[in-house]
């Protein structure tokens, strides 16, 4: 299975008709739904201001990419084929930011408190927002409660829980995976920071550390993701933006002299990733942090 078998099962379950929620006789209620935000309506969602029912929400993006920022106000893209979890009532707030033209999704909200209570362990040991490869079995139980829920083919209150505590259980296997084999993942990172750290002036390319693996660019995504929990990419500009920081915090370097110091094409490039990742300019984030 792909990503475009994801977007087919959830489309055509949409397309079909059905239920958008369910009230169970336990209380553990479900909803789901599927939406697509564009610019024009400037979507943002706080966890703070939707009432005191405390629930869990689970939100896949399809297509395009939104913003989740968490209680400490770091942000992370949420990119097609990743996700994130929440809890509400908690401090966090997902959005369409102004650089993305649409954010297309499917979610669920729930109230079963064992799955709540599981999903809060996982939150204080994974990322706030997390790559679901196709052929995941977390992958495979969202796709299976939220088309069954949709259809209708859960019958009885039972099989809705089961579904839900299934999902809960899945992450879990989800992040011992990526637990699995910590030398693996952090030789990985340590590899991908050397190479970066040989010559910060001159770009990395993901091409350039597969065919020093003896792979294709595909199978070392792939292996980078399944061993680290981060895109290659997405890593390396961590990592570049984390000298940037550094940068700006302990000297008084220009933007210019810092951007091709680190790896950027010049201070404009250096401006526009900054501002995707942290939502504030090189300079407001300089004079916040009283470099």
């Amino acid at each position: 299975m792909n990503h475009s078998s994801v977007i087919r099962q959830i489309e055509q379950a949409w397309a079909g008709g059905g239920q958008r929620g369910m009230l169970l006789p336990s209380g553990h209620d479900v909803s789901i739904g599927l939406e697509e935000r564009t610019a024009r309506d400037r979507y943002a969602w706080d966890g703070m201001k939707r009432g005191n029912a405390e629930c869990a929400i689970v939100q896949y993006t399809l297509t395009g990419w939104g913003a989740y920022a968490d209680a400490l106000g770091r942000v992370e893209r949420v990119p097609a084929g990743s996700f994130f979890i929440s809890l509400v009532p908690s401090v966090h707030r997902y959005f369409l930011p102004a650089e993305s033209s649409a954010w297309r999704f499917f979610y669920f909200i729930f109230q079963h408190p064992f799955a709540i209570e599981r999903l809060r362990q996982n939150m204080l040991i994974g990322d706030a927002v997390q790559v679901a490869e196709p052929d995941q079995p977390f992958t495979a139980s969202l796709l299976r409660l939220w088309t069954g829920i949709r259809r209708g083919d859960f019958k009885d209150d039972l099989s809705i829980e089961r579904g839900i505590i299934g999902l809960a259980l899945d992450h879990d296997r989800l992040l011992r995976d990526r637990r699995a084999g910590p030398e693996a993942g952090d030789a990985l990172l340590t590899e991908v920071r050397s190479a970066l750290m040989l010559d910060p002036t001159r770009p990395v390319q993901i091409a350039e550390l597969a065919d020093a693996a003896g792979m294709s660019r595909s199978a070392y995504a792939h292996r980078f993701a399944k061993r680290t929990g981060l895109a290659p990419a997405r890593y390396i500009m961590q990592v570049r933006l984390g000298e940037v920081r550094r940068g700006l915090l302990e000297g008084d370097e220009s933007l210019s002299v810092l951007a091709a110091r680190t790896g950027f094409a010049d201070a404009n490039h250096l401006c526009k990733a900054f501002r995707r990742a942290y939502h504030q300019s090189p300079g407001q984030y300089r004079r916040q942090m009283g470099g």
